[in-house]
């Protein structure tokens, strides 16, 4: 499963961040955070920050602790960046596959794109439950996020019914 990240979504989001006043601090603790997720369930994630007002003429992909750490070039914004990799990751996949790609944004115009474009959104509330819940479990608390401890009630849909679902809603 692939989890595309809008970063400072998550920051202005999460409780963690509100009283960090470094923003680089804030960027590399969620980092950290993500980074110890996907360690633990063996997801993929992308963490994308806004270069748009920056002065990078091409977009910075850096692998950091077994996560993709973008920084948008000037001009993109985090979310053109997540759409065109929805779109390209999307392309590869069979149609029904929409459990592949997560997007994590608390952003409501850019979760009803990611939604019309076949991946599930994630709230940054959720997404952070999600995060800790893999925390707790790496304790012994409880077992890692998967497909199997569904987050979204299309998770917990039998594929039949989510296809069908999905046809419905791409007719209309």
């Amino acid at each position: 499963m692939l989890y595309l990240v809008d970063g400072y979504n998550m920051i202005g989001s999460w409780p963690e961040f509100k009283t960090i006043r470094d923003i680089s601090h804030s960027r590399e603790l969620l980092a950290s955070m993500l980074a110890d997720f996907a360690g633990f369930t063996g997801d993929e994630v992308m963490l994308v920050f806004d270069g748009y007002k920056g002065d990078k003429m091409i977009t910075a992909v850096e692998r950091v602790s077994g996560i993709d750490v973008v920084f948008t070039k000037r001009s993109e914004t985090a979310d053109h960046f997540i759409e065109r990799t929805v779109d390209e990751r999307m392309a590869d996949l069979p149609r029904f596959s929409r459990q592949a790609i997560r997007v994590a944004t608390s952003d409501a115009t850019e979760q009803n794109v990611i939604f019309t474009r076949g991946a599930v959104r994630i709230p940054a509330k959720e997404m952070r439950a999600i995060v800790l819940g893999s925390k707790r479990a790496q304790s012994g608390h409880r077992q890692p996020p998967s497909a199997a401890n569904a987050k979204t009630i299309e998770d917990r849909l039998p594929d039949d019914v989510r296809r069908k679902l999905e046809e419905m809603r791409r007719e209309s």
